[in-house]
């Protein structure tokens, strides 16, 4: 089985990326949501775009898959669809664009994205207008985009949604059952454009494991930890990656 390996794949690089995967499934376990803004400039740092989306979204599958029974009564079908539907339309053009784009570009513009969602959910950025079908229709096409494009949708469904009326438990199901469509959508794409290449599968398989655990760590932890200190840290967490992805 070691031989069917790709060569060169433990080194220093795939070591701390295996860390920070253990830390961020921490911190998806715990909010429901963040594993692309961190992940994503780690991976594409070390590997480049095109090698990172893929790797993020077959590791984010289990994932959603293992947190998706404990909150399935508390989400909200009619938003999850509702903002699921226009994604997986969006998720298609960011296929492409994650294809033909330059890959430093796509490195550097998900960098700049996760720090404006940093900023934004530190000063405690909330939409209060209304929410017609079309506004949440066109969130989720934004998030289908952007998460297609470079891995990183989260930003624009995150502010929206946390920001609603209602229970935060209701929210943070909610979004965990909006990523089962377009999970299934950048599957199908990147499928596509055949960006599922032995290094990916292999990356995915073993990065997989921490991930999974770090995301057992995490529920167990969401309601015991103080929420809002356990925010704060992962908000410095994501900025340090971002930072640090952005000018290296």
């Amino acid at each position: 089985m070691l031989d069917l390996m790709p060569p060169g794949l433990f080194d220093v690089a795939f070591a701390i990326a295996f860390g920070a995967t253990f830390l961020t499934g921490v911190m998806r376990g715990f909010a429901g949501f963040g594993a692309g803004m961190a992940l994503i400039p780690v991976y594409g740092l070390f590997w480049g775009p095109i090698i990172a989306a893929p790797i993020l979204i077959l590791i984010e599958i289990p994932a959603t898959l293992q947190m998706l029974p404990r909150v399935w009564k508390a989400i909200d079908w009619r938003a999850a669809m509702l903002l699921g539907i226009p994604a997986v339309i969006g998720a298609r053009l960011g296929a492409e664009m994650l294809v033909e784009l330059p890959a430093d570009l796509m490195r550097q513009a998900t960098s700049v994205l996760v720090l404006i969602a940093v900023v934004a959910l530190w000063f405690g950025w909330r939409y209060r207008g209304r929410r017609p079908a079309t506004l949440t229709a066109g969130v989720g096409a934004t998030t289908g985009l952007l998460a297609g494009a470079t891995g990183i949708g989260g930003p624009p469904v995150i502010l929206y949604q946390l920001s609603a009326d209602g229970p935060v438990e209701r929210h943070r199901a909610t979004l965990i059952g909006f990523y089962v469509p377009l999970e299934a959508a950048l599957v199908t794409f990147y499928l596509m454009f055949g960006l599922f290449t032995a290094d990916v599968l292999w990356r995915s398989v073993l990065l997989a494991l921490p991930f999974m655990g770090g995301i057992v760590v995490g529920q167990h932890l969401f309601g015991v930890a103080d929420e809002t200190a356990f925010r704060r840290v992962t908000l410095l967490f994501l900025g340090t990656v971002a930072l640090y992805a952005l000018f290296a």
